[in-house]
């Protein structure tokens, strides 16, 4: 457990920072929210308040280690405005980035040595903004990448040396999953959006993760079509490889992040259980490093008696083993978990898997080998 006080860490973002597991996240009380960091020296957890400077703040947060050094984006709800805090040795240097009716999602990573965060405004548009210094003391003029959407979700990351974003467009009779590139290495200008996968009948990308596979894009995804359902996507030079990872449960992959882990692509993923009776926090990891096929889901955390799962979520390589924040419904409290300290429970799912082509209206199933070793890594 890393914060027991009353509904920490339903929002959270987990980075390895100066080679030990941070955490920031939104902490929730009745009457205000404020944003914390919390982080582990190998055996315990400390935890101190980022800002609390309104009563509305700490949204979405996006953790980064930014020259050495824990860094946050996230959202003030209060004034609507996109805030940056680095901790600069002794306490945290706060400032405002974008005062324009910022929305969430943020999404932040390094571009070329520095930080760079997507967002949206008034959650119709999405922009991306870096900074003109290696600390993020000053930044740049944002640039608006995609108009005149409902941005539900998106992520940021660097695809073969590009900045890219996959994001949901949740518009009126729009339901896409979506890919966006910069034309160029820093972000200044970008190009048009491609469309992943597109389903007006159902949820497409409601939370998603895009990731560099072997120079490629890869992104995961919660899906609800026949079913609820978690789909990766791997972009194969020409279209788009889909393919159902996992299908257990009343919702799975809502929420979930995708990481490298032993150079291999693995998502952490809540799933609630038929008719609602429960939630888990589940993981799943691929037996090759483009995710071609994928094991069985391990449990980490939760089912019918309890709620333990993850309203957001964040993977790494800590120590080794795949390791995980998530908020536990049942005891409102945020927890960390590590692969190797969790039950491996094989899901109840059908070995079978199904992939397609963006360039195809059909799925296509093949069998599957799984994952037959322990959770101990």
């Amino acid at each position: 457990m890393i914060d027991d006080t009353f509904i920490s860490g339903i929002q959270s973002s987990l980075k390895t920072i100066q080679g030990q597991p941070g955490v920031a996240y939104t902490q929730n009380s009745p009457t205000f929210f404020e944003l914390r960091y919390a982080k582990f020296n190998g055996t315990s957890w400390s935890v101190e308040t980022v800002d609390g400077s309104s009563s509305d703040i700490g949204d979405s947060p996006s953790l980064l280690e930014v020259q050495g050094q824990p860094a946050i984006a996230y959202l003030d709800d209060t004034n609507n405005n996109l805030k940056y805090a680095r901790f600069n040795g002794s306490t945290w240097d706060i400032q405002t980035v974008d005062s324009a009716s910022v929305s969430s999602p943020i999404s932040m990573i390094l571009v070329q040595g520095r930080p760079a965060i997507a967002y949206g405004a008034s959650g119709l548009d999405l922009y991306y903004i870096r900074s003109t210094d290696a600390t993020g003391t000053n930044w740049g003029t944002r640039v608006e990448v995609v108009d005149s959407i409902l941005l539900l979700s998106a992520s940021l990351s660097v695809i073969n040396g590009v900045p890219a974003i996959a994001y949901h467009d949740y518009s009126t009779s729009v339901n896409n999953n979506n890919y966006v590139k910069s034309n160029d290495s820093l972000g200044n200008s970008w190009g048009s959006p491609e469309i992943v996968e597109d389903d007006t009948s159902s949820t497409t990308g409601h939370t998603i993760s895009l990731i560099d596979v072997q120079g490629r894009p890869a992104i995961s995804y919660h899906r609800t079509s026949s079913g609820s359902l978690l789909r990766y996507a791997r972009y194969n030079g020409s279209t788009w490889d889909i393919q159902t990872i996992a299908d257990e449960g009343a919702s799975c992959g809502l929420p979930q992040s995708m990481n490298l882990i032993d150079n291999k692509p693995a998502i952490v993923y809540g799933v609630s259980l038929l008719s609602f009776s429960g939630w888990q926090t589940r993981y799943i990891h691929s037996f090759d490093s483009t995710g071609t096929s994928w094991g069985n889901s391990e449990l980490i955390d939760g089912g019918s008696s309890t709620s333990a799962s993850i309203e957001t979520t964040s993977l790494i390589l800590y120590d080794g083993r795949a390791s995980t924040t998530y908020y536990d419904r049942n005891s409102q409290e945020l927890k960390f978990a590590r692969r190797g300290e969790w039950s491996n429970i094989s899901s109840s799912s059908s070995s079978s898997k199904d992939s397609s082509s963006s360039s195809s209206s059909k799925d296509s199933s093949s069998s599957s080998s799984k994952d037959s070793s322990s959770s101990s890594s």
